[in-house]
């Protein structure tokens, strides 16, 4: 998902939630054959005959409750709809980056989920994150490496943290009605380091403070879980072209599939395993405790020790510039899961 910030006009690359840790110079474009459309446009072409839809949905939300009902599909296909349930609440913008709603209304409502939700309810939401400036972050680094040093400390002071960029992004709750717990899943993980989140015109430093404020709102909740490691969409892995595994840095700009703003497919990944997850443990090993197994597939989803076994890598940067990940990758890559749902996701728009 990408920045409310000029909703009708073309978004600066750079301005959009980046999945990898930083800006990168890739070869040209045309040293991969990468397909442009008439425009010169590159992103979403990979998408064929769904590339409207995909880039809606992308930068502007467009359709994402239906989006995110492909969970419910998939739960009916498992006969699990007395068990789980899937939702979407859409946020409301003014001037584009306003927030009212969204996640707000989803913690201002957690306790009737609470109590009135089915077994497991997930809800799909939207956020803003703060983006911290590039010489916050400089002088944040240098007062790591001299923590005492007050000059420092008083320029990160000066800073005037409501000029930095506010960006949209996709995160989902899940709330167990048997133990009333609550689990935050953000695909970006803890990156206070880098983004904050911004709610009701206030800034959260991380997932310990959107924990501390679940807390706070909800009276019936008994455990609380958030993210403590950077997240796959942070610190991704994919494919060399000779076929080894690595950590992708950089995101990857100008391939014909999506730039960045891989948050929602994530979280529809991660939905879909929570799913698979309560299915094959009661089917195959007969075990009953849906919490048990609910928060067993958090902390995997959660854990670098179990998450990148979980979730599909980056492609080869060839084919991913090529636009023939989804054609040629096995095993199932990010880009050829995003090609898979796309089609999922048209069809069920034609059917509605």
């Amino acid at each position: 998902m990408k920045s409310k910030k000029n909703k009708h006009k073309k978004t600066s690359k750079n301005k959009r939630l980046k999945g990898g840790s930083g800006l990168f110079s890739p070869p040209h474009p045309a040293y991969w054959n990468v397909k442009i459309d008439n425009e010169g446009n590159y992103e979403f072409n990979a998408y064929g005959s769904n590339k409207n839809i995909i880039s809606k949905l992308v930068d502007n939300e467009e359709k994402a409750k239906q989006f995110f009902d492909l969970s419910n599909d998939f739960i009916k296909d498992f006969g699990l709809y007395d068990k789980i349930n899937v939702k979407y609440v859409d946020g409301l913008f003014e001037n584009g980056i306003t927030i009212k709603g969204g996640f707000d209304d989803v913690v201002s409502n957690i306790d009737n989920e609470l109590v009135n939700g089915t077994n497991i309810t997930i809800i799909a939401t939207t956020i803003l994150l703060v983006i911290k400036s590039s010489e916050y972050l400089e002088l944040d680094k240098k007062l790591r490496n001299n923590p005492n040093n007050d000059n420092i400390k008083q320029k990160i002071n000066d800073i005037n943290t409501n000029s930095f960029t506010k960006e949209t992004h996709s995160v989902i709750l899940i709330c167990d009605k048997n133990n009333k717990n609550i689990y935050f899943y953000d695909p970006n993980g803890e990156t206070s380091h880098k983004v904050w989140y911004y709610i009701n015109d206030k800034i959260f430093m991380g997932c310990n403070e959107i924990k501390e404020l679940i807390d706070s709102t909800s009276k019936l909740s008994n455990e609380i879980f958030v993210p403590e490691m950077v997240g796959i969409q942070s610190l991704p892995k994919g494919y060399s072209e000779n076929n080894l595994i690595k950590y992708i840095y950089d995101y990857r700009p100008q391939t014909p599939y999506i730039d960045c703003g891989w948050c929602m497919f994530y979280n529809l990944f991660a939905i879909e395993y929570i799913i698979s997850s309560l299915y094959i443990e009661q089917e195959t090993f007969n075990i009953s405790n849906i919490s048990n197994i609910i928060k067993d597939a958090y902390y995997k989803l959660v854990n670098h020790d179990y998450m990148y076994d979980i979730f599909p890598k980056y492609s080869k940067l060839s084919t991913a510039y090529e636009g023939i990940a989804h054609e040629t990758d096995q095993p199932l890559t990010i880009e050829k899961y995003s090609y898979i749902i796309s089609k999922r996701f048209s069809k069920k728009l034609k059917n509605i």
